[in-house]
């Protein structure tokens, strides 16, 4: 069972008014600056799974996103380096939030700016899908030309 450590949750909670300072020219994230909003009004499904309020004991973990106040529950993996769970749309968070790289080797959770989508890669027709488990093929035996030995011993003088 992993541990959740709370002085790494309050760390992270009093680096993320900080981390949302951070401009283009440090190569950081710069949040947005009005509030978004979705071209046609639609709102995106919440989890009905996820919790009020979290301590990780049944999963779900307290995660704060740059920029907003407090933390929002999110089921692990969290966030950390190119792969993780953000928190998804939950109160405050309109459109959820994404695990993206804040600054030079950070990565935290990001407000989405519009609903996450479940869209998935197209496939040509060309590209064929094996549904089979791949086996190796037993080697043929060895085989002897005619006329020629299989093995040749060096003769000595």
């Amino acid at each position: 069972m992993v541990k959740f450590s709370v002085s790494l949750l309050l760390a992270a909670l009093m680096a993320a008014p900080a981390l949302a300072g951070y401009s283009p020219e440090s190569g950081g994230y710069t949040p947005t600056t009005s509030e978004p909003t979705s071209e046609d009004g639609a709102t995106c499904d919440q989890n009905p799974a996820m919790p009020d309020t979290c301590d990780g004991s049944d999963g779900w973990y307290p995660v704060s996103v740059v920029g907003k106040e407090g933390y929002f529950c999110a089921q692990g993996p969290i966030c950390t380096s190119e792969v993780g769970n953000c928190p998804g749309v939950h109160g405050d968070l309109t459109f959820g939030s994404s695990c993206v790289s804040i600054s030079e080797g950070v990565y935290g959770c990001v407000p989405n700016t519009e609903c996450p989508t479940t869209e998935s890669t197209p496939v040509h027709d060309e590209c064929e899908v094996s549904t089979d488990t791949p086996t190796t093929a037993p080697r043929s035996p060895l085989r002897q030309s005619p006329g020629l030995p299989l093995f040749r011993r060096p003769s000595h003088p």
